[in-house]
């Protein structure tokens, strides 16, 4: 799973997400290859995390292209700190 931290410099997230983040949830091609799901802070609304999970099952070590294109193009938003984490099973 990787996770896109934005701390955004505009507290206007709505408008942020319907303008930037959501036309690119609904591409056909993102659809197919991703679970995204997006979460904001309760406590302070400017900071959101997308959480991606690819939906070909592999594990994978690396940041996706998808993933760091999204990061890039929100980097112009606010703070961004783009990772990659693997489920531990014990």
């Amino acid at each position: 799973m990787e996770t896109i931290s934005l701390r955004c410099f505009d507290p206007d997230i709505d408008g942020l997400f319907r303008r930037h983040i959501a036309p690119i949830l609904k591409l056909k091609e993102v659809k197919q290859s991703f679970e995204v799901n997006v979460y904001q802070n309760s406590r302070l609304e400017m900071d959101i995390v997308l959480a991606i999970r690819s939906n070909n099952g592999a594990a994978s070590y690396r940041k996706s292209n998808f993933a760091l294109r999204l990061a890039d193009n929100l980097k112009s938003f606010g703070i961004i700190n783009h990772v990659v984490w693997h489920e531990i099973n014990f």
